[in-house]
């Protein structure tokens, strides 16, 4: 397959609620792909604006296998700027799957103002990282 797509949306709440029970706070997603360079595609758009639009400083993190470079890279969808900005346009999107409405310019830049480099990062090899595969765990529901 060149695609996956998350099928189960229960799945997605209850690790909102072991992040929220076990006191994590999310900033954002990572998600990979595979075969193709590092952008944000239309359905990695609209999963952003839905982090966004709970969380105003969500990030998606996208790492790519493919030699090329960059291999990885940090996004958020434009809040100022052009108008309407790019939280604004993909929040009014009603299309499903892949379209072009909001790509970028071809070559996998960003563009078209509807999202950007997260420039306020740096990322630090040398720091502890510590990963929580929330799909993992479990949560302790009391009846």
């Amino acid at each position: 397959a060149t695609e996956c797509h998350a099928t189960d949306q229960g799945e997605l709440q209850i690790s909102m609620l072991v992040m929220h029970d076990d006191k994590l706070v999310p900033l954002g997603w990572i998600h990979t792909h595979p075969k193709i360079r590092v952008f944000m595609s239309s359905v990695d758009l609209h999963q952003q604006c839905i982090w966004q639009c709970g969380t105003p400083e969500a990030i998606s993190i996208v790492v790519s296998h493919e030699t090329r470079t960059p291999r990885s890279g940090a996004f958020q969808l434009t809040t100022t700027g052009a108008s309407p900005t790019g939280l604004e346009q993909v929040k009014s999107c009603r299309k499903d799957g892949h379209h072009p409405d909001h790509q970028p310019d071809c070559d996998g830049s960003p563009g078209n103002g509807v999202y950007d480099h997260c420039e306020h990062l740096s990322w630090d090899g040398a720091l502890p990282l510590e990963i929580d595969d929330v799909r993992l765990m479990t949560l302790d529901i009391c009846t």
